[in-house]
């Protein structure tokens, strides 16, 4: 996965929510734009989880980007 794809996605208007799924098998869920926010160099992403705790992803450990509720990803 590139960080480009990610920056896509999180860009896109209308923005579709989607799943986050990490190389250590977590995934994280992005129902909004407004909880996720990125370091200076782009590659680190700090994402609100559902416990409302930041969770600090390196986008380079990013293995997929899932649509919620039915939606596709285009790319």
């Amino acid at each position: 996965m590139t960080t480009d794809a990610f920056q896509r996605l999180y860009a896109a208007r209308p923005f579709h929510p989607f799943f986050i799924s990490l190389a250590d098998g977590r995934s994280l869920r992005v129902r909004h734009p407004e909880i996720v926010t990125f370091s200076r160099g782009g590659l680190i992403a700090y994402v609100e989880n559902d416990e409302r705790m930041v969770e600090v992803v390196d986008l380079l450990l990013v293995v997929s980007l899932r649509p919620m509720a039915g939606r596709a990803i285009t790319r």
